[in-house]
């Protein structure tokens, strides 16, 4: 887009991608940066920006093939009611806890019962990887995509956050890599752009 001096906005951009992935659920957090709310209905696809403070995490990526259609294919077709109201719940509270970077809401806004039971057993160590996190000071641990990665939110102690999964991982065989990262929440940018 840039090099045909860009005829496309930013919204045309992330409906061409959105149409391409299927979903807008990584397209448009990486177009927009941070918290990004995506649908797409008969008019077209509605995005919601929800600004968020500067935050940082802790993301481990094992070294562990999962294909995406591996872990999709671990999904239920169905879910229990109660299951699916319990993640539903836990929506708004979600969307508050970043808002305010409120790290107690945080933890149980980020209890799933929809995906990371099914996922968790498909990537050796995983759990104990979640356990190693919090008892290191996470305050909410999550598959992050299908995985096998792992994002950790914490307010301090990163580093030991860090070497805590990292540890766990390699109890169970897995080498992997890590990083400290702060959440982006400009997107994507041409170099120069402001």
């Amino acid at each position: 887009n840039a090099l045909n001096d860009a005829p496309f906005s930013r919204r045309q951009l992330l409906q061409f991608a959105t149409d391409y992935e299927g979903h807008p659920d990584n397209v448009a957090p990486a177009l927009f940066g941070g918290l990004v709310l995506g649908v797409q209905g008969d008019e077209g696809l509605h995005v919601e920006q929800i600004g968020i403070p500067p935050l940082r995490v802790v993301y481990v990526l094992p070294d562990f093939d999962l294909l995406t259609e591996t872990a999709r294919a671990a999904l239920p077709l169905q879910v229990p009611r109660a299951d699916a109201i319990f993640n539903a719940s836990r929506l708004g509270l979600l969307i508050r806890a970043l808002q305010l970077a409120d790290y107690e809401k945080l933890a149980l806004a980020m209890d799933d019962r929809l995906h990371q039971p099914y996922r968790m057993p498909l990537v050796p160590g995983m759990a104990a990887a979640f356990e190693a996190a919090k008892a290191a000071g996470a305050a909410s641990v999550a598959i992050s995509g299908a995985g096998p990665s792992v994002i950790a939110f914490a307010e301090e102690g990163h580093e030991g956050v860090k070497t805590a999964v990292m540890h766990a991982f390699a109890q169970a065989g897995l080498t992997s890599r890590a990083w400290i990262l702060p959440i982006d929440t400009l997107g994507t940018r041409m170099a120069g752009e402001p």
